[in-house]
């Protein structure tokens, strides 16, 4: 039966952060794939957040990603809050502590993966936007993935949800180096443990699309022995046998997921017996473009992705509706403040979009910021909040300031 994805299934990935490294010290520390579904699930829902706060109501988390609620609630055996910390999790014996000596302990399952995204940083490629030049840095380094997270109970229904907030280097990557996932893929490989081999394909045929090309060539083609590592594929067996498991992940792959390619294995020289290439069937419109031309356009809409996330977050960094206690309603709080019609506003405003033209590496600074930014107060005061994003490369791009020509001539 083939499987159906929708539109609302597809999210923007960290495109770093499912490795099998990152993916394998997650279970070892949880002991299950609640801390990984966490990561999923802020990866979805911070496509459209503003702040970086966000709310997981165990009920629904469960419900979409498959756990039941007794093992969401269920104590973990051995809670990584007293591996790192020596912390007692013995909650008889934290009773008895005097109140200023009392510290909080995250025992339960959801909230033990909770603790470990806040506290256990994973290996990921942080994007960096250097102010004195026109490069775009990225480097593989520790990240963690929370800046800190509460617990909000329900006096009356006793009910518990969890706020959160991401740390800022993370949250800043989300709209920078992201690869488009599917949900329902991976909570289909989760048991598998494929996720790591579903997102190397998928960065293999974006990096191919970007090229108008559709297979990968002996010279470039992932190696026999990273496959199986990445597929968890191993043990003292003769290379047929590996190769004989090692496509049976493939067709897991195929079956579980949106991914639609054929493997050719062919003999590469004396170094590869088994090697194989992979050929992906594009979907209308996957393969953008000529070969100079498709490159280019990957390069400056990943350019402008970061002058949008930096004008963003310049903005978020300036509304004065940042807290915990406003983060339920912090897009309700952000939108109503942007749409103020007042001079304080107006030079706050200026003030940013200047700080991202320089922080961008711009040649030029625009003569027209006032007009940009009664553009941005417009937006918010009779525009679909759902088209932030649109105001935001609108009040970037405009006739006067040549953005694409500009980044043209640095793509060449």
């Amino acid at each position: 039966m083939e499987l159906r994805f929708s539109n609302n299934d597809l999210f923007r990935m960290d495109r770093s952060i499912i490795t099998k490294e990152n993916i394998d010290n997650l279970f070892k520390m949880t002991g299950n794939h609640i801390a990984e579904s966490i990561v999923y699930d802020i990866c979805y829902e911070h496509q459209y957040n503003v702040f970086g706060f966000g709310i997981i109501d165990p009920e629904e988390f469960g419900k979409k990603y498959g756990f039941r609620l007794d093992l969401l609630q269920k104590q973990n055996e051995k809670p990584y809050q007293q591996k790192v910390l020596g912390v007692n999790t013995n909650e008889k014996t934290n009773r008895r502590k005097r109140e200023d000596e009392y510290k909080p302990v995250y025992t339960n399952n959801i909230e033990n993966a909770l603790f470990t995204l806040s506290y256990m940083p994973l290996m990921v490629m942080n994007t960096i936007v250097e102010k004195n030049t026109r490069k775009l840095v990225r480097k593989i380094q520790p990240l963690r993935i929370l800046k800190n997270f509460y617990i909000e109970q329900d006096r009356i229904t006793g009910k518990t949800i969890y706020a959160y907030q991401l740390d800022e280097d993370f949250r800043r990557n989300l709209a920078t180096y992201y690869l488009t996932t599917s949900t329902q893929s991976l909570i289909n490989l989760r048991k598998s443990g494929l996720g790591p081999l579903y997102h190397h394909l998928l960065r293999l045929r974006e990096a191919l699309f970007a090229k108008n090309m559709t297979s990968t060539t002996p010279e470039d083609t992932p190696t026999f022995a990273y496959l199986c590592s990445i597929a968890k594929v191993g043990g003292n067996l003769e290379p047929k046998y590996l190769k004989r498991k090692l496509k049976s992940k493939f067709n897991t792959i195929l079956k579980e997921t949106e991914l639609d390619f054929e493997v050719e294995w062919i003999a590469n020289g004396e170094k590869e017996k088994y090697t194989p290439l992979f050929h992906f069937n594009p979907k209308v419109g996957e393969v953008i473009g000529a070969d100079g031309y498709a490159i280019q356009a990957v390069k400056r809409e990943e350019k402008l992705d970061v002058a949008v996330t930096e004008l963003k977050i310049g903005l978020t960094i300036a509304c004065p509706y940042r807290s915990y206690e406003e983060m339920k309603n912090a897009d309700k709080y952000f939108f109503e403040w942007l749409a103020n019609d007042n001079d304080k506003l107006r030079k706050i405003l200026t003030s940013t979009l200047i700080n991202t033209f320089v922080n961008i590496a711009a040649t030029t600074i625009p003569d027209d910021i006032d007009k940009r930014v009664e553009y941005l107060i417009f937006c918010a005061k009779y525009k679909d909040k759902k088209d932030y994003d649109r105001w935001i490369q609108t009040t970037l791009l405009s006739d006067k300031f040549k953005f694409w020509e500009h980044f043209k001539k640095d793509s060449e």
